[in-house]
């Protein structure tokens, strides 16, 4: 099965560098998309792995699915998204990954550390899971998962 990790970014810093360095051990492809940075753009020039820019800031669901579709375009089975500023380790990437490969018919879902959540994220996070537990009746620690496997019509498609 062909995987990817799937890496939105704007306005990186060195924690991306770092995540990059520690996949890249790992033989791991990796697509990073440039959601329309002005600051520390030459990180992008230095990270070695599939890097796609967008001009201008589109935001994290335009990136996403900028990054989706090129790899629906390149044959990849699945993505792993992660953020590029730390939230996710490299070990639990790779954890993920592991997962896929030994369940390739299933959704693997990680789940963060809300504790470890910058303000903004955990603040979101919050309002979504209460909104969820409102609408939904189903308890999540973590609304904001993201993962993406591709049916063979959206390989086709893509082709």
């Amino acid at each position: 099965m062909k995987i990817g990790v799937l890496i939105p970014s704007y306005q990186p810093d060195e924690k991306l560098t770092a995540l990059i360095e520690k996949l890249v051990s790992n033989q791991l492809d990796i697509i990073v998309v440039d959601d329309g940075s002005t600051e520390n753009t030459g990180i992008f020039d230095s990270l070695n792995c599939t890097v796609l820019h967008h001009e201008i800031n589109k935001g994290k669901g335009a990136a996403l699915k900028t990054g989706f579709a090129y790899m629906l375009e390149n044959g990849y089975d699945a993505a792993v998204t992660a953020d590029s500023d730390g939230q996710h380790s490299p070990e639990d990437i790779c954890n993920i990954i592991e997962k896929l490969n030994a369940n390739p018919e299933s959704l693997i879902m990680g789940m963060r550390d809300v504790a470890q959540m910058p303000p903004k994220s955990k603040t979101g996070n919050s309002i979504t899971r209460k909104l969820f537990k409102i609408m939904y009746s189903i308890d999540l620690q973590d609304t904001q998962n993201r993962s993406q496997r591709y049916s063979s019509q959206q390989r086709a498609a893509a082709a």
